[in-house]
């Protein structure tokens, strides 16, 4: 005998779980964004704000766990393309990088050493 019920309740409780994991890592990255700029140290700024010293130490560490997975924060996932007209056969390839920077390339080019001399040009400075 099938008895039928409704998940509802159990669903908004999960949606509201959501939404308040959210609202938390939105807070704390707010909060660790203040503290960077105001100067002070953690536990300064902490005592200031009324928040736990360990709640900060473990957010700020959770928020650039987070931000790795998702590819490093905003580095842009799609950059704009611009379409020429075919180059006529033998003419150099030009790379256009952010910052207005290019690389050209001749005939005949390794396609794995090219991919590595944009990697590093376009890596985030340490």
């Amino acid at each position: 005998m099938l008895v039928p019920f409704l998940v509802t309740e159990g669903t908004s409780m999960a949606r509201s779980g959501r939404a308040s994991i959210v609202g938390r890592e939105q807070f704390w990255r707010e909060q660790v964004r203040r503290q960077q700029s105001s100067g002070r140290s953690v536990r300064e700024f902490c005592d200031g704000a009324g928040l736990s010293v360990p709640s900060f130490y473990w957010w700020r560490r959770e928020v650039r766990i987070r931000d790795a997975r998702r590819g490093a924060g905003d580095r842009p996932r799609f950059v704009p393309v611009r379409m020429t007209p075919e180059p006529p056969a033998g003419a150099a390839l030009e790379v256009v990088l952010g910052g207005g920077r290019s690389i050209r390339v001749g005939p005949g080019f390794d396609a794995d050493h090219l991919r590595a001399v944009v990697t590093a040009l376009e890596a985030t400075p340490c």
